[in-house]
């Protein structure tokens, strides 16, 4: 107990109910304070039965012209009015007054004090807390409030599990994915070629920038989809694939079209000229297995990438 909740149990009509809480019966009336040291504020509230929005309006009014109070520390809720205190010297003085002061309000109104849920008067009220709810409250609202946790929390556990065997609620857009990615999936490659080609230790390097490839695939499919499930992962896989084993090709044609050039009497051929018949080149089986060696390096890259979105997914 901190030095402000203790001297609100000791100088005022208020007894611990929870921690930082606090309740009294007044004149009849129910009260309940809570401190919030985050904001160094308390939060005075009473309940009340059948007040009208005039007669709301009328306390609202007399409490600002005795309390001077700001009109932003006053709120009602259907059955309780609230008042937000900033702690100062003389707070914990003013809380009987106040405590006074509504009380005289509500009999001269002929108001009533009952549950700050639903208004209820029956001998069940008490000051607790349910579910975070803290609050003066009958057997009937803390029974509700314990239900819908139930519910509540059957229906995360569900989502969860969903989750995790690839079941959505989201419905998933699968052509605006497929759209999107087949966009992306090209210029990513280019980017990809282009580090590869420039940056040494292939062994390192392609196997990282695949990985790294097929993350960002996979997160614009998610994000344009509108959910990720087992069947994304394949499809974007394979376009991916498709734009990588294109970009490798690309990636052998230029070392042939260097190699063919540096022992050629008149260096003329281009990459492209490779490019366009690659596969008669690939039967020399020196270019055969460098194609295959960033092939397997990609395959690393994809495996990886691939593990660290299942589990990202659940």
């Amino acid at each position: 107990m901190t030095d402000i909740t203790y001297d609100l149990v000791s100088s005022t009509r208020f007894t611990e109910a929870g921690r930082n809480f606090f309740s009294s019966m007044y004149a009849g009336k129910h009260f309940t304070a809570e401190y919030f040291p985050l904001g160094n504020r308390i939060q005075l509230s009473m309940g009340f039965v059948r007040a009208t929005q005039e007669q709301k309006n009328s306390l609202c009014q007399e409490l600002k012209q005795n309390f001077s109070l700001p009109e932003d520390a006053i709120n009602f809720d259907t059955h309780a009015i609230n008042l937000v205190l900033t702690v100062r010297e003389d707070t914990l003085a003013g809380l009987d007054r106040m405590m006074e002061f509504m009380g005289s309000w509500a009999d001269r109104n002929n108001i009533g004090s009952g549950c700050f849920l639903c208004g209820n008067t029956d001998a069940s009220l008490t000051a607790r807390e349910v579910g975070g709810i803290r609050s003066v409250m009958c057997e009937v609202c803390r029974e509700d409030i314990s239900q819908q946790l139930v519910q509540t929390s059957a229906k995360n556990a569900a989502q969860t599990i969903s989750t995790r065997h690839g079941i959505v609620d989201i419905e998933e857009n699968v052509g605006k994915g497929i759209l999107f990615t087949a966009i992306a999936a090209p210029l990513l490659g280019i980017v990809w070629l282009v580090v590869i080609m420039l940056l040494p230790f292939a062994f390192i390097v392609v196997p990282l920038c695949t990985a790294v490839f097929f993350h960002l695939l996979f997160e614009i499919y998610k994000r344009t989809a509108g959910s990720f499930s087992m069947k994304s992962l394949i499809l974007s896989s394979g376009i991916g694939l498709v734009s990588l084993i294109t970009c490798t090709l690309f990636c052998v044609s230029s070392n042939i079209a260097f190699a063919i050039n540096m022992i050629s009497d008149k260096p003329d051929i281009s990459v492209f000229d490779v490019f366009f018949n690659i596969f008669s080149y690939l039967g020399n089986v020196l270019y055969l297995s460098n194609f295959g060696v960033l092939l397997a390096y990609c395959a690393i890259g994809l495996v990886v990438s691939i593990i660290a979105r299942r589990r990202i997914e659940g």
